[in-house]
């Protein structure tokens, strides 16, 4: 969870290669740049909190994710970069 962070950025080194991700936090909204190594799948587990509509794009499409609690859950994020915008 990101709360009241504006910005967070890692890497986490795996055997396939390092998955690398950022997050910027606006008022209403969240913008992710996620990368993972080739061969590899992710489920990628957002707070959507009271003041977003629950729309998460990926690459600038809309995801079909779904709601588990207070969260958007995106399954099945294959390799390579991805921007996701949560709004």
């Amino acid at each position: 969870q990101t709360g009241s962070t504006r910005h967070a950025e890692g890497t986490v080194p795996t055997v396939k290669g390092p998955v690398r991700i950022s997050i910027d936090n606006e008022a209403g909204s969240s913008r992710i740049n996620l990368h993972l190594p080739a061969n590899t799948f992710t489920t990628l587990k957002v707070p959507a909190s009271k003041d977003m509509k629950g729309i998460l794009t990926i690459d600038g499409a809309v995801a079909q994710a779904r709601r588990d609690g207070g969260f958007l859950v995106l399954d099945d994020i294959g390799s390579g970069e991805h921007e996701i915008e949560v709004r």
